[in-house]
């Protein structure tokens, strides 16, 4: 049985055909909902061995796009990632991919940037936040 939220909600579109039959479809609502459930499942694979590389997310996403903005950032917590400066986070995993497709998905994707940087000024206290060794690769 369908859930009555779902229906409601216009998640789902029922379809009522012969007697004793539906079609049940999933709406354009639906599929947005599912889409961005699937983007907050995401998570960087973590390495064995750390690759050394440090993955910094920055981005300028314009004030008209607020919400697209504050779910990207939100995103990127969900994904592991810390706060390195008001809009760069910092994340020691591979996980571009994963970024990307988030953008892509809220439209922000042409206001990002993915760098990777081998030496960070505060490399010792972002060791600590990922609990990475103190060893360099």
């Amino acid at each position: 049985m369908v859930s009555r939220y779902i229906v409601d909600k216009k998640y789902v579109k029922i379809t009522r055909n012969a007697p004793g039959t539906a079609t049940i479809s999933i709406t354009e609502n639906g599929k947005a909902v599912v889409e961005y459930q699937a983007l907050l499942r995401l998570k960087p694979t973590p390495q064995n061995v750390w690759d050394g590389m440090w993955r910094l997310v920055m981005f300028d996403i314009p004030s008209e796009k607020k919400d697209a903005r504050d779910r990207f950032a939100g995103t990127l917590k969900t994904l592991g990632f810390v706060r390195y400066q008001k809009s760069v986070f910092i994340c020691p995993h591979p996980c571009e991919e994963e970024l990307e497709a988030v953008a892509e998905y809220l439209d922000v994707l042409k206001y990002i940037d993915i760098l990777l940087a081998k030496r960070i000024s505060r490399d010792r206290e972002y060791r600590a936040e990922f609990n990475l060794s103190a060893e360099r690769k």
